[in-house]
């Protein structure tokens, strides 16, 4: 099962990003798109890191 966490999203990404390619209007929404997510991800994993620390402390 944790083979396919791993790999899914690499196979999953590519026809993603041919989609936001192909629909969206070229590789500068790719770009913004993957910078959102990126933004995101990271607000998420501080908020985590965040709490984890509270609750170490605490």
């Amino acid at each position: 099962m944790f083979h396919i966490a791993l790999t899914a999203p690499q196979v999953i990404g590519p026809f993603i990003g041919a989609m936001i390619v192909s629909s969206l209007g070229g590789y500068s929404s790719l770009y913004l798109i993957a910078g959102l997510v990126s933004l995101v991800g990271a607000l998420a994993v501080l908020r985590v890191r965040t709490n984890a620390t509270a609750a170490a402390l605490g």
